[in-house]
């Protein structure tokens, strides 16, 4: 199953990109290893595979991180409220056609169109198993136009007009090739069109730490700074228009993954405990070698700010006018969208 997979990956990338296909190699046969479909099947709980928020948690304190089953299903719980966030700042509506680049097991795509079921959901990936799982799980909810295949985000195959994109935790893999990646992303969205996306971040410098018990753990080869991030978003030619910094989130969920891990066991690709691992990695996440990030970007109207000196000049006005830039970490704001969904799961807000 793995090489027809590789060589449809291959032709659906630039003829140059030899390195990248060896890295989007890397990471598939990470995602298609049987040990990484179970750890993530069993100590991140119900289908997701993505990191999570945490409303009503002491993100720097630790001690009170439960045990056993309670850590798994505090984690689940957190992926899902983090998929509803991102779902609350899509600004989706009913033409809305959004396309999720590293979709995973489609459960964040299923839920975000399960909120808002006018839109089309279409979801890419270039594990196959993953897409399979996503399809199955796209069967049981016939009353939603939901579709799940495989491609690549680095050569978005034709999907038709898109609206919004979102990614959760994907494009980390191939950040060598982020501004390929965004590129892309701003490519197939139509003008006016909304990304939102969820990040995995790290230094410029990294240790052997590091590279030991996170890059090589998940096959990544290089991880971008937050400053590096945003400016690439705005170098495409996106507007940023809000960018949150998780760090403390992933620091937290981490935490939860290690006490999820000790319950179920299972071992890390290269044979270490899997909840060892975590433990190293919470270590580095408060150190400040890796973090995350949530961003809204949205690709301008014909017209509008396309010049970089009229955007320097718009933000410049823009700053006069309200005497505040943009924050950079807004983990309090929350709109009536998001507020909606979380109605009967008020505990959050307490």
């Amino acid at each position: 199953m793995l090489l027809p997979s590789l060589l449809l990956l291959l032709s659906l990338l630039p003829s140059n990109a030899e390195e990248s296909s060896q890295t989007q190699e890397n990471a598939q046969n990470y995602y298609d290893s049987s040990s990484t479909v179970q750890n993530y099947k069993s100590a991140w709980g119900k289908g997701n595979i993505h990191f999570g928020y945490y409303y009503d948690a002491d993100l720097k304190n630790f001690s009170t991180i439960p045990s056993g089953a309670a850590a798994t299903e505090l984690f689940s719980s957190a992926a899902h409220d983090m998929t509803l966030r991102v779902a609350s700042k899509l600004g989706l509506d009913s033409g809305s056609r959004l396309l999720d680049l590293g979709c995973g097991f489609g459960k964040p795509l299923t839920d975000i169109c399960l909120q808002y079921p006018e839109t089309t959901g279409i979801g890419l990936d270039i594990t196959p198993s993953h897409v399979a799982d996503a399809n199955e799980r796209a069967k049981k909810h016939p009353e939603l136009k939901l579709s799940f295949e495989i491609g690549s985000f680095l050569a978005i195959p034709e999907v038709g007009r898109i609206t919004h994109v979102t990614s959760n935790v994907a494009f980390c893999h191939l950040h060598a090739e982020l501004e390929g990646i965004l590129k892309e992303a701003y490519r197939v969205l139509e003008p006016g069109g909304v990304l939102v996306a969820v990040d995995f971040l790290g230094k410029k410098e990294v240790s052997e730490r590091a590279r030991k018990y996170v890059y090589e753990r998940l096959k990544f080869t290089e991880l971008r700074t937050h400053e590096e991030y945003r400016g690439i978003l705005e170098g495409v030619g996106f507007l940023v228009r809000e960018y949150d910094v998780l760090d403390d989130h992933l620091c937290y969920g981490y935490a939860l993954l290690e006490a999820s891990a000790r319950h179920h066991g299972g071992r890390s690709a290269n044979g270490n405990l899997l909840a060892d691992d975590y433990k190293e990695t919470v270590v580095l996440c408060r150190e400040g070698e890796v973090g995350m990030n949530l961003f809204v970007a949205v690709k301008p109207e014909v017209g509008e700010c396309q010049a970089e000196e009229a955007c320097e000049a718009e933000e410049d006005s823009s700053d006069d006018e309200e005497d505040s830039d943009l924050p950079i970490y807004d983990e309090e704001d929350s709109d009536d969208a998001f507020m909606k969904m979380k109605m009967g799961r008020m505990d959050y807000y307490n």
